[in-house]
């Protein structure tokens, strides 16, 4: 999710669901356009979901 501050440019979030309960994760840089915090958050999701995978393999 991207949203767009005061001053015109863009935070990104990223909601992760994990059976009834949601992980939203609010990240610190800030982006000149939407498309740019869109593409971090997306990034950044995944990265969460491919090392949470991992951790749960190795259990």
């Amino acid at each position: 999710m991207a949203k767009q501050r005061h001053d015109g440019r863009y935070t990104a979030s990223v909601s992760i669901r994990s059976g009834t309960h949601d992980r939203v994760m609010r990240l610190i840089p800030v982006f000149d356009t939407a498309q740019a915090a869109l593409c971090h958050a997306q990034s950044e999701g995944l990265a969460w979901i491919d090392d949470r995978t991992t951790t749960l393999q190795k259990a």
